[in-house]
């Protein structure tokens, strides 16, 4: 299932060959009765589907990955699936319960136990579920907790020195900073996700780091 994760990096997660790579894992992890790799294809295809805004094919595809996690009770799983089923959530406009959900996610992560989420999934799901947090603090109107959880979420990503997340936590703290309206903050960090973007080969942060220094 690892074939996924250097695609997304690489060709953005709404890429067609992301949905076969996944597609094609969880094929034969139905077949073989394999459940934490069907996990990692659900995820995938959640990811997938979230980003081309299928948002109720996404969430039902979050939904049966929270649910797999639950019934292994595997900690690590239940970090990942509340990252994505919140992510959905958020992007359907249901803040309130993006914010739960991913605070509970938050909850259950330990950098020390889940860093290894990295290499399967492609970014950290601790700090994408701070990242969000702030964001839906944001919208529902607490600006200096959404700010709060946004520093903690890149100073969490700097600390793990995973690039892609770092990306993440960059893109997200560029909106963050756009709604506030600060704009050299804004161009300092689209400055750095532009530079990371090109020595790592981020397809996805290099675009938004591109739109928002413009």
């Amino acid at each position: 299932m690892a074939i996924g994760v250097p695609l997304l990096r690489t060709k953005g997660y709404a890429a067609p060959e992301v949905a076969h790579a996944y597609g094609r894992g969880r094929e034969l992890c139905q077949q073989i009765g394999e459940q934490p790799e069907l996990f990692t294809a659900l995820a995938g295809l959640c990811s997938f589907y979230l980003v081309r805004a299928e948002l109720q094919t996404a969430r039902l595809l979050a939904e049966q990955c929270l649910r797999l996690a639950q019934h292994v009770q595997d900690s690590a799983l239940l970090v990942e699936a509340h990252f994505i089923l919140g992510v959905t959530l958020f992007y359907s406009g249901e803040l309130t319960s993006a914010q739960a959900i991913l605070e509970r996610g938050s909850a259950f992560y330990d950098p020390q136990v889940n860093g290894s989420l990295t290499v399967t999934y492609g970014q950290d799901p601790g700090v994408g579920c701070r990242s969000y947090v702030s964001l839906a603090l944001w919208f529902l109107g607490y600006p200096d907790r959404a700010l709060g959880e946004n520093h903690d979420a890149f100073s969490l990503a700097r600390e793990l020195s995973h690039p892609f997340s770092v990306g993440a936590a960059l893109h997200t703290a560029l909106w963050l900073r756009q709604y506030r309206q600060e704009r050299h903050a804004v161009q300092a960090h689209a400055e750095e996700e532009i530079a990371l973007s090109k020595e790592e080969g981020f397809a996805l942060w290099l675009t938004v780091g591109m739109i928002q220094r413009g």
